[in-house]
């Protein structure tokens, strides 16, 4: 099939409809062309890119002598297997399947890999003993933070090193509920410098899983966001924790027949880490959710840490769904709906404004049945009517399917199916969950969206509804973490005691 290349990105379309598209765009391209010209001439002149000569390390005919100082390299005059034998030799990635000019950019914007690593770079460094009283951790693709809500519930004594997300939503939510210097916020995992955390007790993350959950493409590695996984090791590799966690949906380790996922170890493998995994599912840990994600616990081989039980012993479950769900919810018996809003808004119960069903009545006031201020009853408890669904909505997520696509209509589960962070779009009752309520139904409001993922209601809720939806369906659940961390003494060591 033929390429069309465009002659200022240098980017190549297999359809010519595409690569129009792409010319008439309002916004220009970047002169990728032009730059990498120019990046190369700049880095040959000002000798940027050192080889030393004392390296008496030779190459195949067809590849260039590391001997040689950056004014004797010339990029352009070398061809597409010369570039991706340097490629290879130095292990720059993502080298397979590129032009000339992408090679020679590739090549630029991993400089550092060509700079020989000092004689004395140690390959088995002893790791500095936290002789502090705090915990140090640091998050990769953090979400909503479950991992330092679920230190928090431990009353383990902490500092959030750093934390990573590209969401500007998501990071309204987690700034409001935890705290970190704003300069260790990165809202993009390539400006994550690990060396500049270098023995950071802990690192955690769960890159995007679209690439190989159930419910999404199931692209892989070829999607762009299957390849942050090579970030977050790209960081460990750099940071050296001493402890690390990762987490992904279960997909990964069956995506291509499970060639994905032993491709995936084979690069935890190289790190200096003894490395457990396991696939757990929330509802084993205290939450009423069929959730299985895979968590995978590294901890460095150069520490004297250990992992007393991995998978951690599973917990009976208690509770079900139905005792997640809200009390203090509008009531429109009483009040008409401007008054029942007012009197049932949580910032309005936190200042004692008001108060529902109280054993304690407030302090009587001049007037306050005409403010909306006091004490109010509730005999029947009632749900905001935006949670409820239409009728047309209602039907479509009743309905048991289509022809070719069949479908729970089970509403009402003791278990909750798997939180979506697409579910603001209401799928079929055999993906979402809904419940039954006075013989109407209604979706889960984003408070109990969070207590089904094991967040305590102190969370405080400051996005809208639907971006809480989703942060709470790409969360990880609180109590997991919570159930792993006990089971590393190292890390409860740094409980408070009080």
């Amino acid at each position: 099939m033929p390429k069309y290349t465009c002659e200022r990105c240098l980017k190549e379309f297999s359809q010519k409809s595409h690569y129009i598209k792409h010319k008439d765009k309002k916004l220009p391209c970047q002169d990728n062309k032009g730059r990498i010209e120019e990046v190369v001439e700049n880095i040959i002149s000002n000798r940027k890119l050192i080889l030393t000569d004392t390296e008496n390390i030779t190459t195949t005919t067809n590849t260039m002598s590391t001997e040689q100082t950056s004014s004797d390299i010339n990029f352009e005059k070398m061809n597409v297997k010369e570039l991706k034998s340097l490629c290879k030799e130095h292990k720059i990635k993502g080298y397979s399947n590129k032009n000339k000019d992408e090679l020679i950019s590739l090549v630029i914007t991993h400089q550092t890999a060509l700079t020989p690593e000092p004689k004395n770079s140690v390959n088995n460094p002893t790791l500095e003993t936290n002789n502090a009283d705090t915990f140090t951790i640091g998050t990769l693709f953090t979400g909503i933070g479950s991992v330092e809500h679920a230190i928090s519930r431990l009353n383990i004594k902490h500092k959030i090193a750093f934390a990573c997300d590209i969401c500007k939503y998501v990071k309204a939510s987690y700034i409001e509920n935890y705290n970190i210097n704003q300069d260790d916020w990165y809202s993009d995992v390539n400006d994550v410098d690990g060396n500049k955390y270098k023995n950071v007790d802990m690192i955690v993350g769960g890159s995007p899983c679209q690439s190989f959950s159930f419910v999404g493409k199931q692209k892989g590695l070829e999607d762009d966001r299957g390849n942050l996984i090579f970030q977050f090791i790209r960081v460990i590799k750099e940071a050296q924790p001493k402890i690390f966690i990762f987490e992904n949906v279960k997909g990964l380790t069956t995506h291509d027949q499970g060639k994905t996922f032993d491709f995936v170890k084979s690069k935890f493998g190289e790190l200096n880490y003894n490395i457990q995994y396991s696939i757990l599912n929330g509802k084993d840990y205290g939450i009423p959710q069929s959730r299985n994600r895979l968590f995978m616990v590294g901890i460095n081989k150069n520490s004297d840490i250990k992992m007393n039980t991995f998978p951690p012993p599973k917990i009976e479950l208690l509770i079900k769904m139905k005792d997640l769900l809200e009390d203090n919810v509008e009531n429109k018996y009483y009040l008409q709906e401007k008054g029942v809003s007012f009197v049932t808004k949580e910032k309005n119960i936190k200042k004692k404004y008001t108060q529902i069903n109280g054993d304690i009545a407030l302090c009587q006031k001049k007037n306050q049945q005409f403010n909306w201020h006091g004490d109010f009853i509730k005999e029947y408890r009632e749900i905001p009517s935006k949670y409820y669904l239409s009728e047309k909505v209602k039907n479509y997520v009743l309905a048991g399917g289509t022809k070719n696509f069949k479908t729970s209509t089970e509403t009402d589960l003791d278990v909750a199916r798997p939180l979506l962070s697409s579910m603001h779009k209401m799928h079929r009752a055999g993906v979402d969950n809904y419940i039954t309520y006075e013989e109407k139904i209604r979706k889960l409001t984003p408070r109990e969206c969070l207590r089904l993922m094991g967040f305590s209601d102190d969370f405080k809720i400051v996005v809208s509804d639907t971006r809480m939806y989703q942060q709470a369906g790409n969360s990880i659940i609180v109590n997991i973490f919570i159930e792993i961390i006990k089971q590393i003494d190292y890390i409860v060591n740094f409980a408070n005691v009080d």
